[in-house]
């Protein structure tokens, strides 16, 4: 039994950071199963400061005999740690870890709750519970359990994430035979049984590669691990503890850490199972997967490349092929997996056939006919693949496909994994069909494909979710599509069995919401619903700019019109002067949204375009809104990524200048000119110069640094680390800067900083000084840009604004070696050296000095900028918003009045 009450041992090291540690000891001191009552501390003292030891001192002397302070020297190994251990379980705490006030009292009851003869009676005189000959008799119904608790992240990741939060959808009890694919990998989180460390020669301060081997042996000598759910271990996330992202760029580790993780595994299951067994198999692929996908470092030469292949081809020949189709491995790379175990020789294409899904993007009438695009993942490298659609009667139709890189797949030799393809087919509207999707290979296998209805494809899981074209009904069928008559009664009864289904939800706002936007949308046959955005929080950009028109316009004759933005916006009541505000993420403004036949928004990000979150399946086939990107600013790099047709389906989307304009078109965007319009941003319009001795900082976001996002209206977290990266250092010793601010004074000068909206979280990292305010993120950008008369940015569009208005711009780009791995564009047409609007510097020295330089000419525009300038805009005239107005009314009047359409709300 455990000894003097102890049940539980916890093992923290003190060289951590002294709030972290201060943190970690506080939480287990306010624990509800009380402190130290059956709980043990042992403090591992390694490389820690004075301030630390002093700190473990005096929690020593305030706990007693429960607390013991030990040299990391004097216990290097788990077995010499054992002597030590007083509790029939330990855990293993990482830096920067806490536990939550409930957790040791959960982990207590169930360790209580455990049938004696497993965990407790392992815990006499050190003996192990489980024998060391090996084979699969050796694990029993009465081996103890591994305890695991969920992990809540802090740091730079925030909240219960991660792959493995999958396996607490509940608290249970996992055998690792029945159920091999919830695998641990968390050691900082678990307990483990004590009698388990006797033999292990694991070092107590372990690698990666020897933590993760060391969990996955321990799961496989119990067999048993419990979930606990409502247990909580607050992990930190600057330090992860996944082994394979540790290494990703140090060559020299990938093999010693495969042969350890990987190898290491394949032992130990032989050893204690008598076999590699299922659970060891997705265990590696589990960690595997991230090696797969990451590319190999450049300096790898060609043999060390060739010689990691066959080395990762020898542990994947230990998986056998139907655990890795049945994997958690992305489909890709489940095809690169038996890919690389094969080498040269064909590997089973069938295995895969029948998992290849059709993800469909879009789905609506066109021409009196279904349109369908979106993504299809059947071409892998080695195979040739084809698919058709088939209906009923046995008819069938090519999708015309073409390569699109967005969608590519890259593996760990830089070689493709999946061909990334865009489809887009026309089936006809006519007759009573279900429309299913056949793909075929070169070896005459075939099979049907599983639906993935996406994004703007109106159909959604819900069950007897359907939508109407004209009189003909759409709905969804296992695997296939179905068009069915849609006349008044076909249309009552489906909306009937909808309406059933969505009240099983036991969701009220998702019936109310869609009986109000029903109504709204019968009479938004007579005046069409606009809906104009900038952000969530705050107005000042186009959204504003073009609002303001068109509340003066003709426009609003025969359109109802609205502005979007939060309750508590800073902006909310000025806007409201100007004309009708909707509150965003209330149900008016969901409903509204419903109805609407045009978003007209200077954001794309998906607070967007779903308002709804994870609830907008309810409500797809209601949504029929054109979006019109209105731009945050103008593109000057690659953003096809997030800007793809596929990603975000704008209908009309705003360019200032000819090469921005074209680089659209000719870019792999996906629209053509119906959708791309040269009309020049509204807020441009609103320009005014009223210069005054005033340096304006603006620079860009990083997507790298900027916080999770909180909520789905594009507020962002606090991030801890965000002080320690170069983007901080850089500006705020460019702020702080001596020289810099003694040229401000001795030229009169001032200045005011302003980071961009998405890092609006981070602002209290920066201070202002006597010639340099920190402002906040409600600043209004065209006054800013009417005061300032030099402007400091980065890669931000805003320089655009700026230059527009003949004023001088400089690029501080201390990162540009590494800024595309970073953020969310590529390299584009625009090149800062040959096309930008002012000086590019690198370093902070060299921008302080040329900040210096301007300022002894009081900001002069050089006649190179100026030139740049007049070439790349196409207007000059104010009339930007009257351009963007009259494309809108033209994209409205070429689509028509909306056909008649029956929405049931008698629910």
């Amino acid at each position: 039994m455990e000894q003097n009450g102890i049940v539980c041992s916890v093992v923290i090291h003190t060289d951590q950071k002294k709030e972290e540690l201060q943190k970690a000891l506080r939480a287990l001191e306010n624990q509800t199963a009380g402190f130290p009552g059956s709980t043990q501390v042992l403090l591992i003292e390694d490389r820690g400061g004075e301030e630390q030891h002093r700190r473990c001192a005096d929690f020593r002397e305030k706990h007693g005999e429960n607390v013991l302070i030990l040299s990391g020297s004097a216990v290097s190994a788990l077995k010499e740690l054992r002597k030590y251990v007083r509790g029939c379980y330990v855990n293993f705490s990482g830096k920067g870890d806490y536990w939550d006030a409930d957790a040791l009292r959960l982990v207590m009851k169930a360790i209580s709750a455990l049938p004696q003869g497993s965990d407790r009676a392992a815990r006499k005189a050190g003996d192990s519970a489980i024998p060391e000959d090996g084979g699969p008799e050796n694990i029993s119904e009465t081996c103890p359990e591994i305890i695991t608790c969920r992990r809540e992240y802090h740091g730079k990741r925030r909240g219960f994430v991660g792959a493995g939060d999958r396996n607490f959808r509940k608290s249970h009890l996992c055998k690792t035979d029945k159920r091999p694919k919830e695998v641990l990998y968390d050691l900082s989180s678990s307990f483990i049984p004590a009698s388990l460390l006797t033999e292990e020669e694991s070092a107590l301060q372990a690698g990666a590669a020897e933590r993760q081997t060391l969990i996955g042996r321990l799961a496989l000598r119990t067999g048993r691990i419990r979930y606990l759910r409502e247990a909580v271990c607050h992990v930190s996330d600057v330090i992860p503890e996944r082994g394979a992202w540790d290494f990703l760029d140090r060559r020299d580790e990938y093999f010693s850490y495969a042969k350890a993780a990987y190898s290491g595994m394949i032992e130990c299951s032989r050893k204690y199972c008598g076999e590699v067994t299922a659970y060891a198999q997705n265990f590696i692929l589990g960690d595997l997967q991230t090696r797969l996908k990451q590319p190999l470092p450049s300096e790898m030469s060609r043999e060390e490349r060739t010689a990691y292949r066959e080395l990762i081809s020898g542990i994947l020949a230990e998986v056998e092929d139907l655990t890795i189709v049945q994997s958690r491995l992305p489909l890709p790379y489940k095809a690169y997996a038996l890919h690389l175990k094969y080498g040269d020789r064909a590997f089973p294409q069938d295995l895969l056939l029948s998992r290849i899904p059709l993800q469909i993007r879009m789905l609506e009438e066109r021409d009196g006919m279904l349109h369908l695009e979106g993504v299809s993942a059947h071409r892998i490298p080695g195979e040739n693949r084809e698919i058709r659609a088939v209906d009923t009667v046995g008819r069938e139709w090519n999708p015309l496909c073409t390569g699109n890189s967005h969608y590519d797949r890259k593996g760990m030799l830089g070689d493709l994994a999946q061909q990334g393809i865009w489809f887009s087919l026309d089936l006809p509207l006519k007759g009573d069909t279900v429309y299913r999707f056949r793909i075929s290979d070169s070896m005459g296998n075939c099979a049907w494909m599983p639906l993935k209805l996406q994004k703007w494809s109106r159909l959604s899981g819900v069950e007897n979710s359907f939508f109407l074209c004209g009189n003909r009904m759409v709905s969804r069928e296992e695997n296939g599509i179905a068009v069915s008559s849609g006349n008044l009664y076909a249309a009552w009864r489906a909306a009937r069995k909808r309406d059933r289904s969505l009240k099983k939800l036991e969701k009220p706002e998702v019936l109310r919401i869609r009986k109000r936007a029903a109504g709204l949308k019968k009479r938004s046959k007579k005046r069409p619903i606009w809906l104009v955005f900038d952000r969530a929080y705050r107005a000042g950009d186009n959204g504003e700019a073009l609002f303001r028109y068109l509340m003066k316009s003709d426009a609003k004759q025969s359109r109802e019109i609205y502005f979007v933005l939060n309750a508590d916006s800073e902006d909310y009541e000025r806007m409201a002067k100007a004309g009708p505000v909707l509150k965003y993420g209330s149900e008016e403004h969901l409903a509204y949204f419903l109805a609407a036949s045009k978003i007209i928004s200077s954001a794309a990000d998906q607070w967007v375009i779903n308002p709804f979150g994870k609830d907008r399946k309810y409500y797809l086939d209601m949504i029929e809104s054109d979006f019109v990107f209105l731009q945050h600013g103008v593109i000057q790099n690659d953003l096809s990524g997030w800007l793809h047709r596929g990603n975000v389906n704008i209908r009309m989307m705003v360019t200032s200048g000819e090469r921005e304009y074209r680089s659209v078109l000719d870019g792999n965007y996906g629209y053509d000119e119906s959708v791309v319009k040269l009309t020049g941003m509204p807020r441009h319009d609103r320009l005014r110069d009223r210069r005054e001795k005033l340096i304006a900082f603006l620079p860009t976001w990083r997507k790298d640094l900027a916080g999770t996002l909180s909520d789905r209206a594009g507020e962002r977290k606090y991030s801890e680390s965000f002080r320690e990266t170069g983007y901080f250092r850089f500006y705020d010793g460019l702020l702080h800067s001596p020289e810099l601010l003694e040229a401000m004074e001795r030229a009169g000068y001032r200045g005011e900083f302003h980071l961009h909206p998405s890092l609006r979280s981070q602002l209290r990292d920066f201070h202002s000084n006597s010639l340099i305010t920190v402002g906040d993120d409600q600043m209004d950008y065209s006054d800013i840009f009417a005061r300032a008369a030099l402007l400091i940015t980065d890669y931000s569009s805003v320089a655009f604004d700026f230059a527009y208005l003949r004023k001088p711009v400089i690029y501080t780009q201390f990162d540009s070696s590494d800024i595309e791995g970073r953020h969310i564009f590529r390299q584009g047409y625009f090149d800062y050296e040959r096309d930008g609007f002012g000086p590019v510097v690198c370093d902070l020295k060299t921008a302080a000095d040329t900040i210096v330089r301007f300022l002894s000419t009081d900001c002069a525009e050089p006649e190179l900028y100026r030139e740049r300038v007049d070439c790349f805009f196409r207007y000059h005239d104010r009339r930007n918003s009257e351009r963007v107005c009259r494309e809108i009314i033209r994209m409205e009047d070429a689509a028509g009045p909306r056909p008649g359409k029956h929405y049931f709300t008698k629910i």
